[in-house]
């Protein structure tokens, strides 16, 4: 709503903090009047919990406008839903001759035209601390992202993939010897940084914005060692290797495999964040029960693994 909103003013994003707080809370006090009328809404602790709400979302409105203002790329479509409304889902073939169909929500899919082409990037909002991880990609259990830059591909035929990122929607507490008000909001907007992965060309990452830059660049304007940043083929070839990882993990789930083996990375188990842990009874003291142990992997590793197959 906030987007729609700032997309309709004419001046937006070159706006300062007041004006971007008056848009939000223009967006956010329908919600929490209503929020208001509920039975937890009432309470003190309820009111504590809007406040909160409120707080938040102007902090979000403020982000999504101070990184728009260092960026060459502009909001096209919000919460675009693919696999209904008209428009397709993501198809795919499994070895078997059947097919599947995905079906999702992308928060936010940005473009920007150049001379040369049109570029586009999609936006996951998340309101915890999330980043792409080249391990989880590996063995399939984040191929959200990937999924999405492919669907918005086919919505928007002859744009070239740019970028792919998770937003972070929080309002963090700062700690330590921070004495002045500049210095904690460069520390909250590094915090609330896009985190993903753009196209390595130096011209691409200027225009995702000036978190990117200093992330990604050099101070003579050259890519640093390990930036998350790759070149168009490398980025063709992630996408292929999510969709052939969806669609091996579709086959797996048609063929009814559901075998009590956990994803494990070091100390940390997927039990400890899954909702059935109590139904499935994983218990590895149990003859034959074992977890998976996930070998850590890096982006090359997957471009590699796709340019085998």
């Amino acid at each position: 709503r906030f987007t729609r909103e700032a997309l309709s003013q004419e001046a937006w994003p070159n706006v300062d903090r007041a004006q971007s707080d008056r848009m939000m809370d223009a967006v956010v006090e329908p919600l929490l009047e209503a929020w208001r009328r509920t039975p937890l809404g009432e309470s003190a602790r309820g009111r504590a919990f809007a406040g909160r709400m409120r707080r938040t979302a102007r902090r979000a409105g403020w982000t999504l406008t101070r990184q728009m203002q260092g960026s060459g790329f502009r909001p096209a479509e919000m919460e675009l839903t693919f696999g209904s409304g008209g428009v397709p889902p993501v198809c795919i073939d499994l070895a078997d001759g059947s097919r599947a169909y995905l079906r999702g929500r992308i928060d936010r899919i940005d473009l920007m035209e150049t001379q040369q082409s049109v570029y586009l990037r999609v936006i996951d909002y998340k309101s915890g601390k999330r980043e792409l991880d080249p391990t989880d990609i590996y063995w399939g259990l984040q191929l959200q992202l990937l999924i999405y830059l492919y669907a918005a591909s086919h919505k928007y035929a002859g744009a070239q993939p740019a970028g792919l990122f998770y937003c972070r929607i929080d309002d963090p507490l700062i700690t330590g010897n921070l004495r002045v008000q500049e210095q904690v909001e460069r520390e909250i907007a590094k915090r609330l940084s896009l985190k993903g992965l753009s196209l390595s060309d130096v011209e691409i990452v200027r225009a995702q914005g000036e978190d990117q830059v200093r992330a990604m660049l050099k101070s003579d304007g050259t890519l640093r060692q390990g930036a998350a940043a790759v070149s168009s083929q490398e980025l063709s070839l992630l996408v292929d290797y999510a969709v052939r990882m969806a669609a091996q993990l579709s086959a797996r789930i048609a063929a009814g495999e559901i075998d009590v083996s956990p994803a494990q990375r070091g100390p940390m188990r997927a039990c400890a964040y899954c909702d059935y842990r109590g139904i499935c009874g994983f218990d590895p003291l149990l003859s034959g029960a074992s977890a998976r142990v996930l070998e850590k992997k890096r982006l090359d590793d997957i471009v590699r693994a796709q340019e085998e197959t």
